[in-house]
């Protein structure tokens, strides 16, 4: 009886996932780039006049360096856009090259700057965050997956061809799909070394004492010439990166708001007044026992790799937030654990839950991705709250 009951659950999920797959494969894979912008721009996004825009500095500054130009320099090779207008003549500036040189040193070791090659790099970068999210949305909860696959924030990040993608799938992939604490790490380093926020990762399974040491040590010394690579380079891929207000997210965004680019001593107070309001909040929860209990309760019962996962979603959101001004695609690191939360009925796990919801969806409307901007706001002290109690019912055998 129960096996037949497994039965029945397993194929309504497969044909459920396999009918919102087939429908995202006909309006966004199938022509990838008949009506380009309509398909999109449907869906709450501004697309821009040619595909995969955030990528197109990759596919620049790759060439460029096959003609012994410095991916970091200013020169002529990389100011040219004819490679682009060719093909796209309204196409829009090309950002300079703001990614590690390991994305591209990958590029360019096929030696082929054609469009039908950065098409497939597009297809690529794509189909691992697709097959990622139909992964855990197959694990944890398959009813969110139209939930996250068509909202305006995962669509922005396939729209851009942004390796955020790339490197969300080598990030979390390896987490759900084995229990190896040395391909976790390896991997960790690998998403690392093409987009180095998600580095903090390791203080989660660093410091988890019930893994092999050797284990940990032997992937950080696999993984560590990339990471210095990408590090020594920190500086140059940085200072060339935009910032902005609308379709993005962090702390310090305020500051890039159209309504304060005048007045910096303004924003920079709001800033201040926010953490003093956010510290006060998340100091007097984690006293609120009745809230606090039903929580911790719920943590108690993920085993070691939700939690893990959970972590480490929450701790890219938390790091990224407080640290850089983020566009809108990199929230999708929160959906490893809004996927967790969902399945979660206490009271915080609610709140978040619904906020990353909205969140998601919030830019189908007039002015939503400022409306975006803001939700994070609201959404940051109880992401934190449920990474503190996560993180002491991890590492703290002795929390009551």
């Amino acid at each position: 009886m129960i096996k037949n009951i497994t039965d029945i659950l397993l194929s309504k999920k497969t044909v459920y996932l396999c009918l919102f797959s087939m429908l995202f494969y006909y309006i966004f894979m199938y022509n990838a780039f008949d009506n380009w912008g309509n398909k999109y721009r449907d869906f709450g996004v501004n697309s821009m006049t040619f595909p995969g825009g955030d990528s197109r500095n990759i596919q620049k500054a790759a060439l460029c360096y096959s003609k012994g130009f410095s991916y970091y320099s200013d020169n002529d090779c990389f100011n040219n856009s004819k490679i682009i207008t060719d093909l796209y003549p309204e196409s829009q500036t090309t950002p300079a090259y703001n990614y590690p040189p390991i994305v591209a040193d990958v590029y360019g070791f096929f030696n082929d700057f054609s469009e039908s090659f950065f098409q497939k790099f597009w297809f690529f970068n794509m189909l691992l965050l697709f097959v990622t999210i139909l992964v855990y949305s197959f694990k944890y909860n398959y009813l969110l997956f139209p939930v996250i696959l068509f909202s305006p924030v995962t669509l922005l990040a396939i729209e851009r061809a942004n390796i955020d993608g790339t490197a969300f799938a080598i990030l979390f992939l390896p987490l759900i799909l084995s229990t190896s604490i040395f391909i976790h790490l390896t991997f960790i380093g690998l998403a690392s070394s093409i987009k180095l926020f998600p580095i903090v990762s390791y203080l989660i399974l660093f410091r988890d004492k019930t893994d092999n040491f050797i284990k940990k040590l032997s992937a950080l010394i696999i993984v560590l010439p990339l990471l210095l690579y990408s590090l020594f380079y920190f500086k140059e891929y940085t200072k060339a990166t935009l910032y902005g207000f609308q379709s993005s997210f962090g702390l310090f965004s305020l500051k890039n708001s159209p309504y304060l680019l005048n007045y910096s001593q303004i924003s920079t107070s709001l800033i201040i007044v926010y953490l003093i309001l956010i510290i006060t909040l998340v100091f007097f929860m984690l006293r609120a026992k009745r809230f606090m209990n039903s929580l911790l309760l719920n943590i108690k019962k993920l085993n070691k790799t939700k939690i893990h996962i959970l972590l480490i979603s929450l701790i890219v959101y938390i790091s990224v937030f407080v640290v850089f001004t983020n566009w809108g695609y990199r929230f999708i690191f929160l959906i490893p654990a809004f996927l967790i939360l969902s399945k979660l009925n206490d009271f915080i796990s609610r709140i978040s839950f619904s906020l990353i919801f909205i969140t998601l969806w919030i830019p189908l409307i007039p002015h939503g991705w400022s409306f975006f901007n803001l939700f994070n706001y609201a959404l940051f002290p109880w992401i934190s709250i449920i990474f503190i109690i996560s993180y002491k019912v991890h590492f703290l055998t002795k929390i009551k």
